[in-house]
């Protein structure tokens, strides 16, 4: 399924002051790519918040190329602007935990505020049928 390098994502154990270091987990293929949110004749001045922040919308597609399960249980997005810095959102979840059998792909989509220029990157947490966590390698846009 994975593979345990130098690399790795470093998580808190939960009630402890200890961490571990989670292997890279290569037969997941996520997918991260951008959508339309705006009409033919829209202008883009039109979608522009009081702050300078716009909708900018994303896909998010990943596929189980390995030969046994995997269940999605987490999500780490890193949004880096210019003008806002560098934010990181966690989520236990993705509305639910998928389970993504050999093969099998999992889709959804979402929207972040941004102010551009921006850059959004996705890693997931994602545990296998011996209950081992892995991390994803990060994806990522740029607008």
């Amino acid at each position: 399924q994975g593979g345990s390098g130098s690399c790795g994502i470093i998580i808190p154990l939960s009630g402890r002051h200890t961490s571990m270091v989670l292997p890279l987990l290569t037969s997941l293929e996520v997918r991260l790519t951008p959508r339309s949110l705006y009409l033919r004749n829209e202008k883009l001045e039109r979608m522009v918040r009081d702050d300078g922040r716009i909708p900018v919308p994303y896909n998010v597609s990943i596929r189980n190329a390995g030969d046994g399960a995997v269940r999605i249980i987490g999500k780490k997005w890193t949004v880096r602007s210019h003008e806002d810095g560098t934010q990181v959102i966690e989520g236990d979840e993705l509305f639910f935990t998928p389970l993504l059998c050999q093969g099998q792909i999992f889709a959804f989509n979402g929207l972040q505020m941004l102010r551009l220029p921006a850059r959004i990157q996705l890693t997931l947490l994602v545990r296998d049928e011996a209950g081992i966590l892995y991390h994803t390698d990060p994806v990522s846009l740029k607008w």
